[in-house]
């Protein structure tokens, strides 16, 4: 006499011993706490992170400056966490406290290309951890680009078990990111056009090449103007020296057709070591940060097209803003174009 009902139950039970005792599968990758205390040589959640935001137009020279400090050190290492998205809203802090329990491991480092250049690009850090020792302590850094899927911002994470160490670090990516940076010697806009290559809004054009006998002005002008931009740039550390000031500022004025775009492009062209930022229309609203840029990469020149807009801006505030852009424009000038209407020449 067979009892059915008896073996499927023996059945059920034997599958679910065979479950509850079977081995897990081995988790690939070493866990990231494990990674960080040997490198650190000690517990890692008992240090404090410092962290450094980082501006979206600046994040390729950060991923620069901080592969030449971490170069430094033949041992440094690179690695990337693994563990899902999750890893995406947590801070290091909390990419150290999960670990702990296996949620995080060493994976594979995440990776974003961005323009360097009108025809160039790099491979950026995107989600990596930099293992080097600076100023002959072991340093850990989390190099995170800005993903705005998951709400995050760019930023820098770092531990340390001496602040003052971790401050220099900072203060020195800070510089090279500057002296190293891209926007040096480019020719950009703010055109944020998505056909072309840019960088966090800033768009990279190519350099014009206008030779000067295809700029038809009256004898004499274009040396004049070429003496007050290209010259100057040359002389620049003679004019430093006797105490000249270097900040210049052209208007370029009449209807069109007088010459005022193809003397624009010729004066980028010759100067072929300058930082250009090209603003035009809404672009307007841009000035300052236009500046900084120019201050931060000279020698460098910033072309307003269609300046009138600046001063129709003081009295109709189109552009927005809390200080008026002709304020910001008289205070930070540098060389201009210009197209009146009839009634205003």
């Amino acid at each position: 006499m067979t009892h059915t009902g008896d073996d499927d139950l023996r059945q059920a039970l034997a599958t679910l011993v065979k479950q509850l005792t079977r081995e897990e599968p081995q988790t690939r990758g070493t866990p990231l706490l494990e990674v960080l205390d040997e490198h650190l040589g000690t517990r890692a959640d008992e240090l404090p992170v410092v962290v450094e935001k980082i501006d979206l137009h600046r994040w390729v020279d950060v991923d620069i400056a901080l592969a030449e400090v971490a170069g430094r050190d033949a041992d440094a290492r690179l690695v990337g966490v693994g563990g899902g998205d999750q890893r995406h809203h947590s801070s290091l802090g909390d990419l150290i406290a999960n670990a702990e329990w296996g949620r995080f491991r060493q994976g594979q480092v995440d990776r974003l290309n961005v323009a360097t250049g009108p025809d160039d690009e790099r491979a950026t850090v995107a989600f990596g951890l930099h293992l080097f020792r600076y100023a002959d302590r072991p340093v850990v850094v989390l190099q995170r680009g800005h993903n705005p899927q998951y709400g995050g911002e760019a930023r820098l994470e770092v531990i340390v078990q001496d602040p003052e160490v971790g401050s220099a670090l900072l203060t020195e990516v800070r510089d090279l990111a500057v002296s190293r940076s891209v926007l040096r010697g480019q020719v950009v806009s703010f055109a944020g056009n998505p056909y072309e290559p840019s960088l966090g809004g800033i768009t990279f054009v190519r350099r014009p090449d206008l030779p000067a006998d295809r700029v038809i002005l009256p004898e004499g002008t274009l040396t004049q103007v070429r003496g007050h931009v290209v010259e100057l740039a040359v002389h620049r550390d003679e004019l430093r020296r006797r105490g000249q000031h270097l900040k210049r500022g052209i208007l370029l004025y009449g209807p069109p057709g007088t010459g005022k775009t193809h003397t624009v492009r010729h004066l980028i062209g010759a100067g072929a070591d300058t930082t250009v930022v090209l603003l035009a229309g809404t672009q307007m609203a841009y000035v300052a940060q236009a500046a900084q840029i120019a201050r931060a990469h000279q020698p460098a020149i910033v072309v307003l097209e269609d300046v009138d807009l600046i001063a129709e801006d003081r009295d109709h505030g189109h552009f927005g803003g809390s200080s008026p852009l002709l304020f910001t424009l008289l205070e930070r000038w540098t060389v201009s174009t210009r197209t009146p209407t009839w009634s205003s020449c």
